[in-house]
């Protein structure tokens, strides 16, 4: 019997140890098969197409389906993917069977902006730069007007040069103010930038438009601005007046229409 119990474990730790073997002498020779592609939810939209990843993927590695799984620079292909202005954050590892997983984190547009030269992009949640998805207009407000920034595709963030990029940094804080009320949030669809560098809001309802000026005191001027509407507009009707100034802190002077 104990003979008996000696040769069993002799042959486990054999087939043990041919394991091993065999699993050391395939490691590296797996194939790769396919690229996997998910993004992570983080309450926006997806504005970045699964195509767009993997064309990534395969311009850095255009044998893909020819090469072992081990020859893949997992850390290379973050960096690159990350390199896109619309990827917040990229995590790309190995899974079994040659599968190459690609998880993507999006940044979040809060604001479509239309320079002078009728060219589109996207400011984000932290204030980047955004190309326009190829595949969804994000649903965000719209700004326009006397804005001449010229952008280049690139990873950008407003803040790195506040001088050059203060009319984006006051985008930003206007649509970051607005996004604090849901009320105006629901209201406000347009910020349009006159060639005195002041800000105007254009509402989704009624026929005026909002002088707002700086961005001194906004979230005051908001404030009453939202006062406004639920207290006078709500009784008088949205479209009584044509102009909505709330420039000057503590005031709200209106101009009727003719």
């Amino acid at each position: 019997m104990i003979k008996r119990n000696k040769i069993i474990s002799i042959s486990v730790a054999v087939s043990f140890v041919l394991i091993v073997i065999l699993f050391l002498s395939l490691k590296g020779k797996v194939l790769n098969k396919s690229i996997d592609v998910k993004f992570i939810k983080n309450g926006g939209e997806n504005i970045i197409s699964v195509e767009e990843i993997r064309n990534i993927v395969l311009h850095q590695y255009p044998n893909f389906v020819n090469m072992n799984a081990d020859e893949i620079n997992l850390s290379l292909l973050e960096i690159e993917i990350e390199k896109n202005p619309s990827v917040k954050d990229a995590d790309v590892f190995k899974k079994f069977g040659g599968i190459l997983s690609v998880e993507i984190e999006q940044r979040i547009p809060i604001v479509r902006v239309i320079n002078n030269k009728n060219k589109s992009f996207y400011i984000d949640t932290e204030g980047s730069l955004m190309p326009i998805s190829k595949i969804k207009s994000a649903r965000v407000v719209v700004a326009n007007g006397n804005i001449k920034k010229q952008y280049k595709n690139v990873c950008e963030n407003i803040f790195a040069d506040s001088v050059v990029n203060k009319t984006l940094i006051d985008i930003y804080k206007i649509v970051v103010a607005i996004q604090k009320d849901k009320f105006l949030t629901a209201q406000i669809e347009q910020i349009y930038v006159t060639n005195s560098k002041e800000y105007e809001l254009v509402p989704m309802v009624g026929r005026h438009t909002v002088m707002l000026g700086d961005t001194f005191n906004l979230e005051n001027k908001l404030v009453y601005l939202k006062y406004f509407y639920q207290n006078v507009l709500n009784k008088v009707g949205w479209n009584q007046y044509t102009y909505i100034n709330i420039k000057f802190n503590g005031q709200i002077v209106c101009t009727k229409k003719e």
